[in-house]
């Protein structure tokens, strides 16, 4: 799975939170760590149409207790498969009190299946601060289409920038049975 970690260092919570430290540093200490795919693709309607948004009640529901780190698989992981690949809009994210319950609960990382974790063109990115603020680290871009819903072993391996510039970092990401 090729995809992009998010740092709490984002340039949005670094200045109320510049003591957090990097995601580097976050996953050098806890690389390796149990974890829990929970599946999206539920048919929210007769005509069979998949879910958008992420909500509390699904985040929640899929979530068990003791679970620190949760990937989500969508709808997205077929856009990862399209013969003429293109940047989708109405792509499934996570709601801003699905990210807040996510938080309450303990996780730790929280990682989806495109681009973006947050509604396409957010103004705000309240999904991000609720997350990064809080010391989560983000996983997005991953392609999660071959892989079923489960409980796996994470690897995340992200490329160390230099420049503080940056949102976030390229990374690596590994399952493992």
């Amino acid at each position: 799975m090729g995809s992009r970690s998010e740092s709490p260092t984002k340039d949005y919570t670094r200045q109320t939170q510049p003591h957090r430290p990097a995601i580097n540093d976050r996953l050098k200490r806890d690389p390796i760590r149990p974890f829990r795919i929970a599946d999206s693709k539920l048919s929210i309607t007769s005509r069979n149409q998949w879910l958008h948004a992420i909500d509390e009640e699904f985040a929640l529901s899929h979530c068990a207790p003791d679970t620190t780190r949760i990937l989500f698989k969508t709808r997205n992981s077929a856009f990862w498969s399209e013969s003429e690949p293109q940047f989708h809009t109405d792509f499934t994210y996570l709601d801003l009190k699905a990210a807040q319950a996510l938080v309450e609960r303990g996780i730790k990382l929280v990682g989806i299946d495109y681009l973006s974790i947050e509604k396409y063109d957010s103004p705000k990115h309240e999904t991000h601060l609720a997350l990064l603020s809080r010391g989560v680290v983000i996983l997005e871009g991953l392609n999660l289409t071959d892989i079923p819903a489960g409980q796996y072993e994470l690897i995340c391996l992200p490329l160390r920038l230099r420049s503080s510039k940056g949102d976030g970092a390229p990374a690596r990401v590994v399952l493992r049975n």
